[in-house]
C-alpha cells in the first residue's frame, strides 16, 4: 500500500467518524430538546473536517448560533460573564446589559447539554482511530525503509 493510498484510507475513516458523530449529535438533540427552533437547529447540525497537507487534522460539528445559547443556558437577560459588543442596523455600538452578566444557566434558562456529551465521547474514539492508523503508517514506513522482518 502506498503512502497516498494510506492517507486516503485514513481520511475516509475520519470522514466516517465525523458522520457518525454528527448523526449521534442530531439524535441526542432530538431526544433531549423540543420546541421552537429545534427542527432548524437539527437541520443545521453538520459534520466538519479540516485538512492540512491533504490529511484530515480536525473533526467536529457546526450548528446555528442559537444552539450555543441552548447548550450554555444563555439568552435575553441572561448573558455570560464577559458580555459582547455589536452594531445595530443604525450603526450604533451596543453592549450587553450589565444587569444580565453572569446569569447564564440560571432562572428559567437552564443549560441543555446536547453537544458536549457527544463531543466528549467522540474525542476518545477519534484519538484511538487516529492513533491506530498513524501507528500502522509509521510501522509500514519503518519496515519499508529498513527492509527488516519483525518476529513476534
Amino acid at each position: 500500500m502506498s503512502l497516498l493510498n494510506f492517507i486516503a484510507a485514513f481520511n475516509r475513516e475520519m470522514e466516517q467518524t465525523a458522520r457518525e458523530m454528527a448523526a449521534e449529535g442530531k439524535n441526542v438533540l432530538v431526544s433531549q430538546l423540543s420546541g421552537a427552533g429545534t427542527d432548524a437547529l437539527e437541520n443545521s447540525l453538520r459534520k466538519r473536517t479540516g485538512k492540512e497537507a491533504g490529511v484530515i487534522r480536525r473533526v467536529g460539528m457546526s450548528f446555528e448560533r442559537h444552539g450555543y445559547y441552548l447548550e450554555h443556558g444563555a439568552g435575553r437577560g441572561q448573558g455570560g460573564t464577559v458580555g459582547s459588543r455589536w452594531k445595530d442596523p443604525q450603526g450604533r455600538v451596543r453592549t450587553t446589559n450589565t444587569a444580565s452578566l453572569g446569569k447564564a444557566n440560571s432562572g428559567n434558562r437552564r443549560a441543555k447539554k446536547f453537544i458536549e456529551p457527544t463531543l466528549k465521547k467522540y474525542e476518545v474514539i477519534v484519538a484511538d482511530r487516529a492513533q491506530d492508523l498513524v501507528g500502522d503508517l509509521g510501522l509500514q514506513m519503518v519496515l519499508g525503509v529498513f527492509d527488516t522482518k519483525i518476529r513476534i
